[in-house]
C-alpha cells in the first residue's frame, strides 16, 4: 500500500536499492491482490479459492512496514537539515501523486458525467468527497464510510500523513527524528475521534494501523548499526511468516491489526533487511521487477472486476466464463492485472515521474559573468 506503498528507493532515490525489500514489495502488492481477487471470485462465481484469504489484506500492513523503513533509509543523508524538508517533500509528491491523480481523474470525470447530485448520493459519492480524494483528506461518504473515490487510496491517506510528520521532524538528528514522528504518530491516533466504523477504510482517522509505520523506522535503526547472520535473519522471516499464517482467519477490521498482522510484518521486514541477502539469480528478477511495479499494481488492480462488467453493459453478457470456468477466469484476471500494472509502470508512470523530476529539480543559481578589466 511504497509507497513505498508506496516510497520507492529505486526509482530515483540516491541511497542504495535493498533487493529484499523490493521482493517485499512485490509480496505485499500480490498479497492485496489476492484478498480483492478472492472476493471478486467468490461474488461472481461462488468459489473461494482461499477459504483463510483475510490474511492477504495484511498486504497493507506489509507495505506500511515497508513504507516506514525505507522513509528512514532514503533520506539518511537529510536528517539535521532543516533544509532539506523541501526536497523530502517534492520527492515524496512525484512519486505519489501523477499515478494516482491519473486515475482519480479518470474516475471523477466518470462520476461527474453519469450521477447529478441525487445519482452521487445514491451512489455513495458526495463532491466533498470527489475533492478530497486529490488531496489525501478523509471524507465521509454518505453511507458513513472514508474510503476515496479510488477505494484502495485509503492507505495513501495515511502515507501521507506520515510523510508530513517525518518532514516536520526531519531537521532533527536522525534518532530524534524518528523518535519525534513515533510520538506525533501515536498523539494523532490517541486523539482520533472514534467513528461508527471499524479500523481500516471506514476507522476513525488515524487508526492504530499508523503504528506499523514506526515499526519500520524501529527496523530502519537498527539496520544501520546491525547485520544479523542469515540463520538469525531466516528464522526471524519465518517466524514472520508463521505469525501470520496464524493469524489467518483474525479478521481484517480487528483493532489488534496493528500488533496481528503488524508484529509478523515488521519481523518479516527485519528478517529481509538486518542481514544482506544476495538476490543476484535470474529467479528473483520478476519480483524485482514486480517490487519495481507494485505501486501501478496496487492502484491499477482495483479495476480487476471491469472485464466482467463492461462484458455486461456493453455487450449483454451476463452468464460470462467466471461462472463456468473460475479458474481460468481467475488466472485470466492474474495475467491481465499484472500485464495492465507492467505497462503503466514503464509507460505511464515512469516517465511521468522522470519529466517532474526534470521538471522540479533544484538548478543552481547562474555565476555572475566576470567584467572585463
Amino acid at each position: 500500500m511504497d509507497s513505498t506503498l508506496h516510497g520507492s528507493a529505486v526509482v530515483g532515490e540516491r541511497p542504495e536499492e535493498i533487493l529484499s525489500i523490493q521482493v517485499l514489495r512485490a509480496v505485499a502488492a500480490l498479497a492485496v491482490f489476492a484478498n480483492h481477487l478472492s472476493q471478486e471470485l467468490h461474488d461472481t462465481a461462488h468459489w473461494d479459492p482461499l477459504p483463510h484469504s483475510s490474511v492477504t489484506a495484511g498486504g497493507v500492513d506489509l507495505f506500511f512496514v515497508i513504507s516506514g523503513f525505507v522513509m528512514v533509509h532514503a533520506s539518511r543523508d537529510m536528517f539535521g537539515r532543516a533544509g532539506m524538508r523541501r526536497e523530502f517533500v517534492r520527492r515524496r509528491l512525484i512519486r505519489i501523486v501523477p499515478l494516482y491523480w491519473m486515475i482519480t481523474g479518470a474516475l471523477a470525470v466518470h462520476a461527474i458525467a453519469r450521477y447529478d447530485a441525487a445519482g452521487l448520493a445514491a451512489a455513495n459519492l458526495s463532491p466533498g468527497l470527489i475533492v478530497s480524494s486529490f488531496f489525501f483528506v478523509p471524507w465521509p461518504r454518505p453511507e458513513g464510510g472514508i474510503t476515496p473515490l479510488l477505494a484502495v487510496g485509503w492507505t495513501l491517506s495515511y502515507e501521507m500523513f506520515f510523510y508530513l510528520l517525518l518532514a516536520l521532524s526531519l531537521a532533527l538528528p536522525r534518532r530524534a527524528a524518528v523518535g519525534a514522528t513515533a510520538v506525533m504518530l501515536i498523539a494523532a491516533v490517541a486523539a482520533a475521534v472514534p467513528a461508527a466504523g471499524p479500523p481500516g477504510p471506514t476507522a476513525g482517522w488515524p487508526a492504530l494501523i499508523a503504528v506499523e509505520f514506526i515499526f519500520g523506522m524501529g527496523i530502519a535503526l537498527l539496520a544501520s548499526e546491525v547485520t544479523l547472520s542469515r540463520a538469525a535473519a531466516l528464522s526471524l522471516l519465518c517466524g514472520g511468516t508463521a505469525g501470520l499464517v496464524a493469524m489467518a482467519d483474525a479478521p481484517a477490521q480487528s483493532e489488534l491489526r496493528f500488533a496481528l498482522w503488524g508484529i509478523p510484518c515488521a519481523l518479516v521486514v527485519a528478517g529481509a533487511t538486518l542481514h544482506r541477502f544476495s538476490l543476484a539469480s535470474k529467479l528473483w528478477k520478476p519480483l524485482i521487477v514486480l517490487g519495481n511495479a507494485s505501486y501501478a499494481l496496487y492502484l491499477v488492480h482495483e479495476f480487476l472486476a471491469m472485464p466482467r462488467l463492461v462484458a455486461a453493459r456493453v455487450f449483454g453478457i451476463v452468464q460470462g466464463p467466471w461462472l463456468d470456468h473460475p479458474v481460468a477466469y481467475g488466472m485470466a484476471l492474474v495475467a491481465l492485472m499484472i500485464g495492465a500494472a507492467l505497462a503503466v509502470h514503464f509507460f505511464v508512470e515512469r516517465p511521468a515521474i522522470r519529466v517532474l523530476r526534470g521538471w522540479s529539480e533544484p538548478r543552481p543559481a547562474p555565476a555572475l559573468a566576470r567584467r572585463a578589466p
